[in-house]
Protein backbone atom coordinates (compact mmCIF):
# COMPACT_ATOMS: atom_id res chain seq x y z
CA UNK A 1 0.00 0.00 0.00
CA UNK A 2 2.88 2.39 0.73
CA UNK A 3 4.09 1.95 -2.85
CA UNK A 4 0.67 2.95 -4.19
CA UNK A 5 0.48 6.04 -1.96
CA UNK A 6 4.02 7.00 -3.01
CA UNK A 7 3.14 6.73 -6.71
CA UNK A 8 -0.18 8.54 -6.38
CA UNK A 9 1.31 11.35 -4.30
CA UNK A 10 4.16 11.84 -6.78
CA UNK A 11 1.72 11.89 -9.72
CA UNK A 12 -0.56 14.38 -7.93
CA UNK A 13 2.39 16.66 -7.17
CA UNK A 14 3.28 16.58 -10.86
CA UNK A 15 -0.27 17.44 -11.93
CA UNK A 16 -0.47 20.31 -9.47
CA UNK A 17 2.85 21.68 -10.73
CA UNK A 18 1.77 21.39 -14.37
CA UNK A 19 -1.32 23.48 -13.58
CA UNK A 20 1.08 26.45 -13.34
CA UNK A 21 -0.88 27.71 -10.33
CA UNK A 22 1.20 29.11 -7.50
CA UNK A 23 1.28 27.05 -4.32
CA UNK A 24 -0.49 29.76 -2.32
CA UNK A 25 -3.37 29.63 -4.81
CA UNK A 26 -3.77 25.86 -4.96
CA UNK A 27 -6.54 24.39 -2.81
CA UNK A 28 -7.54 21.08 -1.30
CA UNK A 29 -11.04 20.86 -2.78
CA UNK A 30 -10.25 22.35 -6.13
CA UNK A 31 -6.95 20.61 -6.83
CA UNK A 32 -5.50 18.13 -4.31
CA UNK A 33 -8.69 16.14 -3.69
CA UNK A 34 -9.86 15.64 -7.31
CA UNK A 35 -6.30 15.01 -8.56
CA UNK A 36 -5.67 12.44 -5.82
CA UNK A 37 -8.91 10.57 -6.52
CA UNK A 38 -8.27 10.62 -10.25
CA UNK A 39 -4.81 9.10 -9.77
CA UNK A 40 -6.21 6.43 -7.44
CA UNK A 41 -8.74 5.59 -10.16
CA UNK A 42 -5.98 5.38 -12.76
CA UNK A 43 -4.03 2.90 -10.64
CA UNK A 44 -6.92 0.89 -9.19
CA UNK A 45 -9.65 1.10 -11.82
CA UNK A 46 -12.25 2.62 -9.46
CA UNK A 47 -12.61 6.17 -8.21
CA UNK A 48 -12.59 6.38 -4.40
CA UNK A 49 -15.10 8.45 -2.50
CA UNK A 50 -15.27 10.35 0.77
CA UNK A 51 -17.30 8.52 3.39
CA UNK A 52 -18.38 9.12 6.97
CA UNK A 53 -17.38 6.43 9.44
CA UNK A 54 -18.54 6.42 13.06
CA UNK A 55 -16.59 6.08 16.29
CA UNK A 56 -18.02 6.00 19.80
CA UNK A 57 -14.71 7.44 20.97
CA UNK A 58 -14.87 10.45 18.64
CA UNK A 59 -18.45 11.49 17.85
CA UNK A 60 -19.69 13.77 15.08
CA UNK A 61 -16.74 13.25 12.77
CA UNK A 62 -16.81 14.50 9.22
CA UNK A 63 -16.12 12.26 6.22
CA UNK A 64 -12.77 10.63 5.57
CA UNK A 65 -11.46 12.25 2.37
CA UNK A 66 -10.42 9.06 0.55
CA UNK A 67 -11.79 5.61 1.39
CA UNK A 68 -10.23 2.73 -0.56
CA UNK A 69 -11.76 -0.74 -0.45
CA UNK A 70 -9.28 -2.77 -2.52
CA UNK A 71 -6.79 -2.39 -0.94
CA UNK A 72 -8.46 -1.13 2.24
CA UNK A 73 -7.08 2.23 3.29
CA UNK A 74 -8.16 5.56 4.74
CA UNK A 75 -6.47 8.77 3.59
CA UNK A 76 -6.91 12.34 4.80
CA UNK A 77 -5.84 15.23 2.57
CA UNK A 78 -4.87 18.81 3.42
CA UNK A 79 -3.41 21.74 1.52
CA UNK A 80 -1.99 24.07 4.16
CA UNK A 81 -1.58 27.20 2.04
CA UNK A 82 -0.45 30.58 3.26
CA UNK A 83 1.54 31.58 6.31
CA UNK A 84 1.50 30.67 9.08
CA UNK A 85 0.13 27.40 7.69
CA UNK A 86 -2.23 25.18 9.69
CA UNK A 87 -0.19 22.00 9.31
CA UNK A 88 -1.14 21.21 12.92
CA UNK A 89 -4.69 20.32 11.80
CA UNK A 90 -3.21 16.98 10.75
CA UNK A 91 -3.30 15.97 14.42
CA UNK A 92 -7.13 15.93 14.33
CA UNK A 93 -7.05 13.74 11.24
CA UNK A 94 -4.44 11.41 12.73
CA UNK A 95 -6.42 10.88 15.96
CA UNK A 96 -9.53 10.31 13.84
CA UNK A 97 -7.91 7.74 11.52
CA UNK A 98 -6.20 5.88 14.37
CA UNK A 99 -9.64 5.26 15.90
CA UNK A 100 -11.61 4.63 12.70
CA UNK A 101 -9.16 2.27 11.03
CA UNK A 102 -9.20 -0.61 13.53
CA UNK A 103 -12.92 -0.13 14.23
CA UNK A 104 -13.85 -0.54 10.56
CA UNK A 105 -11.17 -2.93 9.34
CA UNK A 106 -8.79 -0.53 7.59
CA UNK A 107 -5.16 -1.24 8.41
CA UNK A 108 -3.51 1.35 6.14
CA UNK A 109 -3.98 4.92 7.39
CA UNK A 110 -2.38 7.94 5.73
CA UNK A 111 -2.05 11.70 5.98
CA UNK A 112 -1.19 13.54 2.76
CA UNK A 113 -0.48 17.23 3.33
CA UNK A 114 1.01 20.03 1.27
CA UNK A 115 2.66 23.20 2.56
CA UNK A 116 5.50 25.51 1.58
CA UNK A 117 8.98 24.37 2.53
CA UNK A 118 9.33 27.36 4.81
CA UNK A 119 6.16 26.43 6.67
CA UNK A 120 7.29 22.81 6.99
CA UNK A 121 10.52 24.07 8.57
CA UNK A 122 8.71 26.34 11.03
CA UNK A 123 5.68 24.20 11.89
CA UNK A 124 5.05 23.25 15.51
CA UNK A 125 3.65 19.94 14.19
CA UNK A 126 6.25 18.89 11.61
CA UNK A 127 7.03 15.77 13.68
CA UNK A 128 3.62 14.44 12.68
CA UNK A 129 5.05 14.07 9.17
CA UNK A 130 8.34 12.30 9.80
CA UNK A 131 9.22 8.83 11.03
CA UNK A 132 8.97 8.47 14.79
CA UNK A 133 6.42 8.58 17.59
CA UNK A 134 4.24 11.50 18.65
CA UNK A 135 2.91 12.04 22.17
CA UNK A 136 -0.63 13.05 21.27
CA UNK A 137 -1.49 14.94 24.46
CA UNK A 138 1.73 16.91 24.28
CA UNK A 139 1.05 17.71 20.62
CA UNK A 140 -2.54 18.71 21.47
CA UNK A 141 -1.32 21.17 24.13
CA UNK A 142 1.40 22.84 22.07
CA UNK A 143 1.18 26.62 21.93
CA UNK A 144 0.30 28.29 18.63
CA UNK A 145 2.56 31.28 18.13
CA UNK A 146 1.27 33.27 16.42
CA UNK A 147 -2.37 32.30 16.76
CA UNK A 148 -4.08 31.51 13.46
CA UNK A 149 -7.36 32.81 12.09
CA UNK A 150 -10.21 32.28 11.94
CA UNK A 151 -10.22 30.39 15.28
CA UNK A 152 -7.30 32.04 17.10
CA UNK A 153 -6.84 29.20 19.58
CA UNK A 154 -3.95 29.53 22.03
CA UNK A 155 -2.98 25.87 21.59
CA UNK A 156 -3.32 23.27 18.86
CA UNK A 157 -6.15 21.55 20.71
CA UNK A 158 -8.03 24.74 21.53
CA UNK A 159 -7.89 25.85 17.91
CA UNK A 160 -9.12 22.48 16.68
CA UNK A 161 -12.03 22.41 19.14
CA UNK A 162 -13.10 25.95 18.23
CA UNK A 163 -13.01 25.03 14.56
CA UNK A 164 -15.10 21.93 15.28
CA UNK A 165 -17.71 23.98 17.20
CA UNK A 166 -16.86 22.34 20.50
CA UNK A 167 -16.40 18.78 19.29
CA UNK A 168 -13.40 16.81 20.56
CA UNK A 169 -12.38 13.18 21.04
CA UNK A 170 -13.74 11.41 24.10
CA UNK A 171 -10.93 8.84 23.98
CA UNK A 172 -7.83 8.62 21.82
CA UNK A 173 -4.47 6.92 21.54
CA UNK A 174 -1.72 8.34 23.77
CA UNK A 175 0.90 7.80 21.06
CA UNK A 176 0.96 7.82 17.27
CA UNK A 177 3.53 5.88 15.27
CA UNK A 178 4.49 7.73 12.10
CA UNK A 179 6.28 6.32 9.05
CA UNK A 180 7.39 8.59 6.22
CA UNK A 181 6.15 7.40 2.82
CA UNK A 182 7.21 10.15 0.41
CA UNK A 183 7.69 13.85 -0.19
CA UNK A 184 7.27 15.47 -3.61
CA UNK A 185 7.94 19.02 -4.80
CA UNK A 186 4.93 21.02 -5.96
CA UNK A 187 4.66 24.31 -7.83
CA UNK A 188 7.02 27.08 -6.80
CA UNK A 189 8.11 26.22 -3.26
CA UNK A 190 5.64 23.69 -1.89
CA UNK A 191 6.08 20.08 -0.83
CA UNK A 192 3.45 17.35 -0.65
CA UNK A 193 4.20 14.85 2.14
CA UNK A 194 2.62 11.48 2.80
CA UNK A 195 2.96 9.51 6.04
CA UNK A 196 1.45 6.31 7.35
CA UNK A 197 0.15 6.51 10.90
CA UNK A 198 -1.16 4.11 13.54
CA UNK A 199 -2.29 4.37 17.14
CA UNK A 200 -0.01 2.90 19.80
CA UNK A 201 -1.37 1.46 23.04
CA UNK A 202 -4.87 1.39 24.42
CA UNK A 203 -7.02 4.48 24.05
CA UNK A 204 -7.15 6.82 27.03
CA UNK A 205 -9.83 9.19 28.22
CA UNK A 206 -9.23 12.50 26.50
CA UNK A 207 -9.01 15.42 28.93
CA UNK A 208 -11.47 18.28 28.81
CA UNK A 209 -10.76 21.76 30.13
CA UNK A 210 -11.58 22.04 33.80
CA UNK A 211 -14.76 23.97 34.43
CA UNK A 212 -13.26 26.82 36.39
CA UNK A 213 -15.56 29.74 37.23
CA UNK A 214 -14.87 32.93 35.38
CA UNK A 215 -13.09 35.56 37.41
CA UNK A 216 -15.53 38.30 38.36
CA UNK A 217 -15.10 41.40 36.24
CA UNK A 218 -16.43 44.55 37.79
CA UNK A 219 -16.68 48.04 36.53
CA UNK A 220 -17.06 47.13 32.85
CA UNK A 221 -16.39 50.21 30.75
CA UNK A 222 -18.11 49.27 27.49
CA UNK A 223 -21.79 50.14 27.53
CA UNK A 224 -22.14 49.40 23.81
CA UNK A 225 -20.04 47.89 21.05
CA UNK A 226 -20.05 48.16 17.28
CA UNK A 227 -18.75 45.00 15.68
CA UNK A 228 -15.76 45.45 13.36
CA UNK A 229 -16.05 44.21 9.74
CA UNK A 230 -14.11 41.07 10.73
CA UNK A 231 -14.65 39.69 14.21
CA UNK A 232 -11.58 37.76 15.36
CA UNK A 233 -11.12 35.63 18.45
CA UNK A 234 -8.49 38.03 19.71
CA UNK A 235 -10.97 40.90 19.43
CA UNK A 236 -13.63 38.86 21.28
CA UNK A 237 -11.24 38.07 24.13
CA UNK A 238 -10.21 41.71 24.44
CA UNK A 239 -13.74 43.10 24.25
CA UNK A 240 -16.11 40.69 26.00
CA UNK A 241 -14.67 41.00 29.54
CA UNK A 242 -15.08 44.79 29.41
CA UNK A 243 -18.80 44.78 28.68
CA UNK A 244 -21.24 46.16 31.22
CA UNK A 245 -24.06 43.81 32.17
CA UNK A 246 -26.51 45.83 30.07
CA UNK A 247 -24.26 45.52 27.00
CA UNK A 248 -23.96 41.72 27.03
CA UNK A 249 -27.27 40.78 25.38
CA UNK A 250 -27.02 43.40 22.58
CA UNK A 251 -23.48 42.17 21.97
CA UNK A 252 -24.65 38.55 21.63
CA UNK A 253 -27.57 39.60 19.46
CA UNK A 254 -25.25 41.44 17.08
CA UNK A 255 -23.09 38.33 16.74
CA UNK A 256 -26.17 36.19 16.03
CA UNK A 257 -27.14 38.62 13.29
CA UNK A 258 -23.69 38.05 11.77
CA UNK A 259 -24.46 34.33 11.60
CA UNK A 260 -22.88 33.12 14.84
CA UNK A 261 -24.60 29.99 16.15
CA UNK A 262 -25.38 29.27 19.80
CA UNK A 263 -22.53 26.76 19.76
CA UNK A 264 -20.14 29.43 18.47
CA UNK A 265 -21.25 31.76 21.27
CA UNK A 266 -20.94 29.03 23.93
CA UNK A 267 -17.41 28.05 22.85
CA UNK A 268 -15.88 31.31 21.71
CA UNK A 269 -17.70 34.13 23.52
CA UNK A 270 -19.50 33.22 26.74
CA UNK A 271 -16.34 32.04 28.59
CA UNK A 272 -15.01 35.59 28.22
CA UNK A 273 -18.09 37.49 29.36
CA UNK A 274 -18.09 39.11 32.82
CA UNK A 275 -20.03 37.13 35.42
Amino acid sequence: MDVLVDRVTHAVAGRMSLSEIQGDDLRERGHLDPFFKAECERHLGARPVARTLRSKDFPRLGPVDVVLERPRALIELKWAHGAPAKIFEGLWDALKLALLGPAHGYDALYLVTGASRGQWSNSESADLFRTGEVDTLEAWNRALVPRRGPNYGATVGEDLVIGAHGNRPLRAHPTLAVQTVTASAVADDYELRAVRISGVGSVIRWPTPEATPASPVTGGDLASVTLPPRVTQAWIEGTAPRLTSAAVEPFLRALRERGWSETDLAVRVRPHLPS
